[in-house]
Order: C-alpha cells, then structure tokens, then sequence
C-alpha cells in the first residue's frame, strides 16, 4: 500500500496490537523501507514493559488512547521535527521502566508470570512453556526475590502493577 501511493506520507500512526503484525514489527518495516516516514504509536497498551520496547525501537512517537486532541497534534508537530515525543501518561511511567529494566526480568520469566496469572499450576505452565516444573519454580523463586515479595499472590499483584501480566506476545 505504501509502495502504490503518490501521495507523499510523512508520518503513520500505529496501534501495538493490530492483525497479523504487531505495530512495532511494521514500525521497523516502515524504518527500513521508507526511513523518511516517521511512526507514531496510539494504543492503550501502556505497561512499562511496553513502552520500554518503544523507546528501543525506531518510533518517534508514543500517545495512550486517553490522551487528549491537544497531545495528538502536539505529537504530530514533535514527530515531523523528528523530535521524540510521549504523552503525560507515558512520561509519568519513566520511573517505573527504569526500576523495572533494573530489575532484570527475563522473557521466560515474564512468559511464566503470564501463565501464572491465568491460573496455571507450576506443573501446567512447564507443560506450555515446554521446560521442566523445577525451571518454572526457579522462575518463580527468582521473581519473588526480584519484586522482594513473599508469595504469589503479592507477586502477581506487583507484577500488575508494572503491567507485566499482558500476553507476552504482544509487541
């Protein structure tokens, strides 16, 4: 589509969610494909984890689906300066995304607190994971020690917070 257009695109505005190709996949196609294109994210995916993503990517640009009209344009101005801009609500998580990247939580990790918040049992997430039950409770083990809580509920609970429990495929 973008290949067939005369018309000259200057920016996209993408969701992180989207059928078939996550926005940040097809960010990075946009990226190599046409450089001159600028992307903008638009999604109500804001947990640390995303919008850490984000800030590695080639995105210039990320708004939550709650923002106003007024930071909509403000970031469509900021992005066609080639300027990086992110909404209120994105900024106020920055202290978040830095604990969290100091942290160190891992991918399987992260993919093991998933399955515990759907109601797996250790036995049954190693099953999905396809590892043994021993790794799933060194996940664990390691998790509580990371987020410095005593059980799974409290785990779970701070891994809400962070916005860990969102499907893991979802880039």
């Amino acid at each position: 589509m973008l290949r067939s257009s005369k018309e000259k695109i200057d920016i996209v505005i993408l969701d992180i969610a989207m059928p078939k190709l996550s926005g940040l996949m097809l960010a990075e196609i946009i990226k190599n494909d046409f450089p001159n294109i600028r992307v903008i994210i638009y999604s109500m995916y804001t947990s640390a984890d995303k919008i850490d993503k984000l800030k590695k990517s080639s995105v210039l640009g990320f708004l939550d689906k709650g923002c106003d009209d007024e930071e909509l344009i403000d970031a469509v101005y900021a992005v066609l300066k080639n300027d990086v801009f992110y909404s209120k609500t994105i900024k106020l998580l920055q202290p978040m995304i830095d604990e969290l990247y100091a942290m160190g939580i891992t991918p399987r990790e992260r993919e093991t607190l998933f399955y515990l918040n759907k109601g797996l049992l250790s036995k049954e997430i190693a099953s999905e994971m396809q590892i043994a039950k021993s790794t799933v409770d060194d996940h664990l083990k390691s998790l509580r020690r990371k987020f410095n809580v005593g059980n799974q509920i409290e785990l779970l609970n701070k891994a809400k917070d962070y916005g860990l429990l969102d499907d893991p495929t979802i880039d």
